[in-house]
């Protein structure tokens, strides 16, 4: 019945912009005809001939079935943009250009000029399509290369524009595609981009002191431990793997953190010969935890070494030509082998440097909590367990056994758009994109990729929003063909595998943690920030790209909470707003897109087995909870505040195991301490929480024996004999007494839930955390002595807020008011009267 709603609904809002019809051919000429250069009709003319074409030509598609029909449609268009390239070369008007640019990228994206189209399927890798459409398809690829030619030269002569940067930043994440010897020459562009960042990037994850700014005699005693470490943790892995001098350039230079038996084991690993003995030194680097006190050896040796390596390796040349090919030449060999095992022993190491890492950031919490405010100009990195020396990829489809799995093929050989136009390859287009990008200088597209962050932002959002709008996925299943029908539905993309994903991310980071610092650090310490936020705008342009990649991909929400944490300073009470203000942010977008995806698949009529969490697959529950528990042991009563505002905003998206873990390991340690605080306003957020937050269901429906008890003994507002806590909304007129035993109780409720209640997971949870709520609860109660002494002095005060809480509820629930669910203020405000920030 949805789907027939639905169907109605668009067919009722669809215009006649839908379909190509004769009118559209008439005003394609009549713009066509008024020739740019030559003269014509005038331009405002043109411009409204334009304006009248544009809501034909920005939809997706034609609904048109004839095919004599849908080649006109096409030839128009291939028109409309031959006659706009001429057209915004000589117009001088902005909003002229403007519009002009608009339609063209319009065209490059409609879907009759998609491979899907042409007869590109998983089962051909080859067009087919009527010699007509074929022909159509080359003038589309001739255009588009003209295209190409036009951002080039606009770039040159008026990149100062800012509709011209934003075209051809938009074009680039096209031709990134269409043209594969322009992909190239940008994947070119950002491996340089992250070369230029890694140093910064790797000092900026690792570097763990303490800032000498406002430190006080307590925390001096650490500072020169880390300051020592930090000092001779730099290591020079230089090594030249070949004995011509000619090849020293193929090796990169990597700083990396590494220990003395580190270096040696790393040696020991590439001379040794035996499989055995390599594995086993491997696993000795990788449990390896102390810190290092020398340097590496000089080149010279090392070069030594290598060659040493390279007459040792003879013996074992089946083995590597089992992995490379009998043709390779040994040399080319050895470097290759040598390259591979370098990674790997330098991402051992990164992982090794973990535990060091916690230890140094839990020390500096321990030192804080005895320091006084000047610890709020301390930078304390509250997180780095997962800080990575060497770039990582953040590839989560891929298995880690380095192969692809069934869904990420199928992903690739169902996405002819993203991966086969190379069947469209000429030589004219080679000798155009050799002209054009052979040299950096006279190339502004690739200099600005690697030098302007704004470009690159702009260009890394359009090659999202490009992959999403033309991969093949259940969100968009109007792209599936007769032949693809098979493609796995309810998948999204495949970000893993689609060409320059993680280069672009590594090219990210760096910016987004310097928005990160620079909001909860500098913005308000008037410092100048590091990297290149230093600004209201650099911060909010990396916000918005920020965003829109984690609408697109929600899998990155746990490289967006490490870099996070790494950014937060515990100890400032603006750092923590930081911190919790883009957590939020982080949870509410994963949040938006989970519900448009959910949305989008209603309207396809699309069924899925089981709901889809809203949280992603890979989340790192653990990780996450690392950086909540470490602010909740936070002296200041300001930062819990900030803490519980976070779960109690945020918990709605936890479900399942996750939704057990939180709530268990909130209640474990922390229960005490938050309920029965000394600050007022810290027990009642955690109240709100345990009332409004902590279970799905109404608690008029569950069993919570302690509710009535605890406001009839702390809320005289309330008749004794008050029927309406803990009981079922079948049972009403049952009243409540202290005999009823607990499996009575559980009886009640067992008759008067039916089967399906019963065996919802949600209600299941609940059923669960209730008794685990009334544990705590009736210690308090009875005020047990495991309570700890400082909290005890509070536990009357904590259940009187508590039992005026619970009456609110329940009389909310009785008069279905609409304003029983509390929001907690999100942030806090600057203000001379806000008792937070006095």
């Amino acid at each position: 019945m949805d789907s027939v709603v639905g169907l109605l609904r668009s067919l009722s809002l669809a215009p006649h912009h839908a379909r190509w019809t004769p009118h559209v051919t008439k005003l394609v000429l009549q713009v066509v005809n008024g020739n740019p250069i030559l003269g014509g009709i005038p331009i405002a003319q043109r411009m409204r001939l334009l304006n009248t074409l544009e809501p034909y030509i920005v939809r997706p598609c034609f609904q048109n079935t004839v095919d004599a029909e849908i080649l006109r449609a096409k030839d128009d268009m291939l028109l409309l943009w031959e006659y706009l390239l001429e057209f915004v070369n000589v117009v001088k008007d902005s909003t002229y250009r403007r519009k002009a640019y608009t339609l063209v990228v319009a065209i490059m994206e409609r879907d009759e000029f998609s491979l899907t189209k042409l007869g590109f399927n998983a089962t051909s890798q080859v067009p087919k399509c009527s010699p007509q459409h074929l022909q159509l398809a080359q003038r589309y690829k001739t255009l588009m290369i003209q295209t190409f030619v036009t951002v080039m030269k606009q770039m040159k002569t008026k990149g100062r524009f800012a509709e011209i940067i934003h075209f051809s930043a938009q074009s680039m994440a096209i031709f990134f595609f269409t043209l594969p010897l322009v992909g190239g020459k940008i994947v070119d562009a950002l491996e340089k981009k992250r070369i230029l960042e890694l140093d910064q990037a790797t000092n900026e994850i690792l570097d763990t002191k303490f800032s000498t700014r406002g430190v006080t005699m307590a925390e001096a005693e650490i500072d020169p431990i880390v300051e020592s470490t930090n000092k001779n943790n730099k290591v020079n892995l230089e090594k030249e793997t070949s004995e011509d001098k000619d090849t020293t350039d193929m090796v990169k230079d990597a700083v990396v953190e590494v220990n003395q038996e580190k270096i040696k084991s790393v040696e020991t690993f590439e001379l040794g010969n035996s499989e055995e003995s390599r594995q086993e030194k491997a696993s000795v680097l990788k449990n390896e935890d102390e810190t290092t006190t020398d340097n590496a050896k000089n080149r010279d040796d090392d070069a030594a070494a290598a060659s040493k390596s390279v007459a040792s390796s003879t013996s074992n040349k089946s083995k590597e030509e089992q992995m490379i090919g009998d043709d390779t030449p040994l040399a080319e060999v050895n470097v290759d082998v040598k390259e591979a095992k370098r990674h790997e022993v330098e991402t051992k190491v990164a992982d090794s440097g973990d535990k060091r890492i916690e230890a140094l950031s839990s020390a500096a919490f321990i030192n804080g909590s005895k320091s006084d405010s000047g610890n709020r100009h301390k930078r304390v990195q509250i997180i780095a367990r997962k800080g990575k020396i060497i770039h990582q990829s953040s590839l989560a489809e891929v298995s880690e056994t380095g192969g692809m799995d069934v869904t990420s093929t199928s992903f690739i050989i169902s996405n002819p758009d993203l991966f086969q136009w190379n069947y469209f390859a000429s030589s004219a287009e080679s000798a155009v994109v050799e002209q054009y990008m052979s040299g950096e200088t006279e190339n502004i597209c690739i200099t600005w990729l690697k030098e302007k962050h704004t470009f690159f932002l702009t260009f890394l959002e359009f090659f999202v929003a490009h992959v999403q709008r033309v991969s093949v996925t259940a969100i968009s299943r109007s792209r599936i063909s007769v032949d693809m029908q098979n493609f796995p539905l309810g998948r999204e993309v495949v970000w893993g595998v689609i060409p320059a994903y993680d280069l672009l991310l590594e090219c990210f980071w760096p910016l987004l943690r310097s928005a990160l610092w620079w909001d909860g650090i500098c913005r308000r310490q008037f410092d100048t920030g590091k990297g290149w936020v230093t600004s209201q705008h650099s911060y909010t342009r990396v916000k918005l790209t920020a965003r829109a990649l984690l609408q697109s991909n929600a899998k990155l929400l746990n490289k967006y909470i490490e870099h996070t944490y790494e950014n937060t300073n515990i100890y400032s009470l603006w750092s923590v707003d930081s911190c919790v203000e883009h957590m939020s942010l982080w949870f509410v977008t994963v949040g938006e897109a989970h519900e448009e995806k959910m949305k989008k698949l209603k309207e396809l009529n699309v069924k899925l087995k089981r709901k889809k969490e809203r949280l992603p697959d890979n989340f790192d529950f653990e990780y996450y909870w690392f950086g909540i528990e470490n602010m909740l042991a936070s002296d200041l009563f300001q930062v819990l505040l900030k803490v519980m505002s976070l779960l109690y905003n945020t918990l709605d998206m936890f479900s399942g195991q996750n939704r057990i873990n939180l709530v268990t390991n909130l209640m474990l340690s922390n229960f005490f301490n938050l309920f029965c605080h000394w600050c007022p306003e810290v027990r009642t957020y955690f109240q709100l929480l345990l009332i409004y937050k902590l279970l799905r269901a109404e608690r008029q429906n569950l069993p919570c024996f302690t509710d009535g008890k605890v406001v009839r003994e702390y809320n005289t507002g309330i008749s004794h004999k008050s029927g309406r806590f803990g009981l079922q909304k079948a049972n009403n007129s049952m009243t409540y007494t202290d005999e009823r035993s607990f499996e009575r109780r559980m009886a009640v409720f067992d008759a008067t839930a039916n089967s399906s209640e019963q065996d919802d997971e949600h209600l299941l949870i609940d059923i669960m955390l209730c008794s685990k709520i009334d544990s705590y609860v009736r210690m308090c109660l009875e005020n047990d002595p495991s309570i700890p002494e400082q909290n005890r002095v509070y536990v009357n005060p904590a259940l009187v807020q508590y039992a005026n809480l619970l009456e609110k509820y329940y009389s909310g629930i009785n008069s279905k008011s609409n304003e029983t669910l509390v929001t907690l203020a999100h942030r806090m405000i600057e203000s001379s009267t806000n008792p937070y920030l006095n």
